[in-house]
């Protein structure tokens, strides 16, 4: 008995090390804080160590525990608005600003994860973080993670004709302010219509 609480353990162990990267990343494109993000994180694994006796070993870890990252991080926006239940709507697009200023670009190393990450610490992040929750996530777990279309349904608990629908809206919004962008900066002639 003692020897399979290892076994248990030892996986698990194995499991964190090789998610808790991505389960960090997808919620800071959640959350937009890092410090908020690191706390859901802990919260995830945490969780997810007192129902790893649930997780079927041989089916899709990333799916499960990004599942549990979402109910966390919707716990935690309930807990702090009070009882308010989460709502996407469209409406948020109206305070998306694809003109506002940039912040001057940095040297970045792509070799490094982190770092690549961080990238989006300039104009994609800014564009990102404008972007609404709905679609940045969406966007963020499918062109980022990798996760496709039937996991992301499943981590966020929605159709997967809805996760479509926001990973193509979402990556419209964030071509759209890229272009605007680079028009800006000269790298391409505004486009007359």
């Amino acid at each position: 008995m003692q020897g399979e609480a290892q076994h248990t353990l030892l996986l698990y162990e194995d499991l964190v090390q090789k998610h808790v990267d991505l389960v960090f990343h997808v919620a800071k494109g959640f959350c937009r804080d890092a410090h908020l993000a690191e706390e859901l994180t802990q919260i995830t694994f945490m969780k997810a160590w007192k129902s790893f006796s649930k997780f079927e070993q041989g089916t899709n870890f990333k799916a499960w525990i990004l599942k549990i990252l979402r109910n966390v991080f919707l716990d935690n926006q309930r807990a702090s608005t009070g009882k308010r239940s989460i709502k996407f709507s469209h409406a948020h697009i109206e305070g998306f600003d694809p003109e506002a200023k940039p912040e001057p670009p940095r040297a970045i190393d792509l070799d490094s994860r982190e770092i690549f990450y961080d990238l989006f610490g300039d104009e994609v992040a800014r564009f990102l973080h404008q972007m609404p929750e709905e679609f940045r996530v969406a966007v963020l777990l499918a062109d980022v993670e990798g996760l496709d279309y039937e996991e992301i349904a499943d981590v966020l608990d929605i159709p997967r004709g809805t996760v479509g629908s926001r990973v193509h809206r979402g990556r419209a919004i964030l071509s759209k302010s890229l272009r605007s962008y680079a028009e800006k900066l000269g790298y391409l002639k505004e486009r007359k219509i």
